[in-house]
């Protein structure tokens, strides 16, 4: 039975610290092909978020996929290194080091859309 609970197990289980190939992710993309949600390693369930964007809003599809919004918008390139460099930071909560990422609507404020 391939479910919601399926899903969240399997995150569950790529989110654990102990992979070396996590080290250096800045955001995870969660998505079933047409809903998306954008969160950190660290971050719980519920920090994971749609990505609205207001960058070219006329160019906008009246059927619009999710996941081809977060990689059009979140990972242009440019925009991209400007987000893992102002965008997400850590914080040590004593017992492990958190890291933290602004949702769509900081980015969006410091476009100045």
């Amino acid at each position: 039975m391939c479910g919601r609970h399926t899903r969240n197990c399997k995150l569950t289980k790529t989110k654990r610290p102990t992979c070396w190939l996590l080290a250096y992710n800045v955001a995870l993309v969660i998505s079933d092909g047409i809903t998306a949600r954008v969160g950190s390693l660290t971050g719980g369930r519920s920090r994971f978020m749609p990505w609205n964007t207001s960058q070219n809003e006329d160019d906008r599809a009246m059927l619009e996929y999710q996941l081809e919004k977060v990689v059009r918008s979140l990972f242009d390139p440019e925009l991209f290194h400007d987000y893992m460099r102002y965008f997400v930071l850590f914080e040590d909560d004593g017992d492990s080091l958190i890291k933290k990422i602004a949702g769509y609507h900081l980015l969006n404020r410091h476009l100045g859309f």
